[in-house]
């Protein structure tokens, strides 16, 4: 399969949903650790980046979203 389709729909998640996970990420970055390097806003990248690296196949971009926002909920 084509992974156009994939680059596409993280795109469009990223551009439409950044300005409301972003904040989460950076309320919990007092949470971390202080002698981590790694920050809130860190983690918050390398999941998105991993919206690009997937193996899953979708049929919409509504079913993309669903996927992806599944990622920023609490463990």
């Amino acid at each position: 399969m084509n992974d156009d389709y994939i680059k596409g729909y993280a795109d469009r998640f990223i551009r439409g949903n950044y300005d409301k996970i972003s904040p989460k990420f950076k309320a919990i970055n007092d949470k971390m650790s202080e002698t981590s390097s790694y920050s809130a806003l860190d983690k918050l990248h390398d999941v998105l980046l991993s919206l690009y690296d997937t193996k899953e196949e979708f049929k919409t971009y509504r079913s993309f979203e669903k996927w992806a926002m599944k990622k920023f909920t609490p463990k």
